[in-house]
């Protein structure tokens, strides 16, 4: 495999050695979803931790990695990608030397291929999230939810893949701990969702991450 590439991230690298932990300890043959992948920076994370804990790669309960994402650059990403605070002026792209260039409106699906081009479990879905569907896996055993963030398309979203997670499956909700601080607008709703679930045991706060970390009882 080449050399990391350096992805602009919003948390998802640095929540790398987490993932590492939780990937580890999922049972063979489920998948691990993610919902909102931005450039992919969490995304390759997911995809190293499964492939070192042995998830894909043995020709028997494999495991994949479905990826939803409208994949279209807006505004507020293309700011975040050339912030000099927050990542370095080049922008390898799978350790060519190309430089990523951000442009309001860009397919970035072609991007974020490049950058998991190593990892050919990786199942990539674009369009609208409103209308992403999860039918054919064997069953969610860690799920990111990094986007529709906010009601009502938070609480659709779970309810269509609540169905889908095994007992036990582990949940990362990004912006947890923001969105509980910012009141109204429906932005409170996943602490709202998951207290009157009563199916959610939260395992972990990190919240310097915003994230938090639950179980699904089932």
């Amino acid at each position: 495999m080449t050399s990391k590439p350096m992805i602009p991230s919003m948390g998802g690298r640095e929540l790398g050695p987490v993932f590492i932990r939780y990937i580890d300890e999922m049972p063979f043959g489920l998948d691990v979803v993610e919902v909102g992948a931005w450039l992919g920076a969490g995304t390759y994370e997911l995809a190293s931790a499964m492939l070192a804990h042995g998830h894909v790669g043995d020709g028997k309960n494999e495991s994949s990695l479905h990826v939803y994402d409208r994949f279209i650059a807006d505004k507020g990403q293309v700011v975040k990608a050339a912030g000099k605070h927050r990542y370095p002026a080049g922008i390898t792209v799978d350790g060519r030397g190309d430089v990523l260039k951000l442009k309001v409106g860009m397919d970035t699906l072609p991007t974020v291929r490049g950058f998991l081009h190593p990892f050919k479990f990786v199942k990539f879905y674009k369009g609208e999230l409103g209308g992403m569907s999860y039918k054919k896996g064997k069953g969610i055993g860690v799920l990111v939810v990094d986007a529709l963030k906010r009601d009502p398309h938070f609480t659709k979203l779970m309810k269509k893949l609540e169905p889908h997670l095994v007992p036990g499956a582990v949940i990362f909700l990004m912006d947890f701990y923001y969105y509980k601080k910012v009141k109204g607008s429906g932005t409170e709703c996943q602490g709202a969702y998951v207290k009157k679930s009563g199916k959610y045991t939260l395992l972990e706060s990190l919240p310097n991450l915003a994230c938090a970390v639950f179980r699904y009882e089932g």
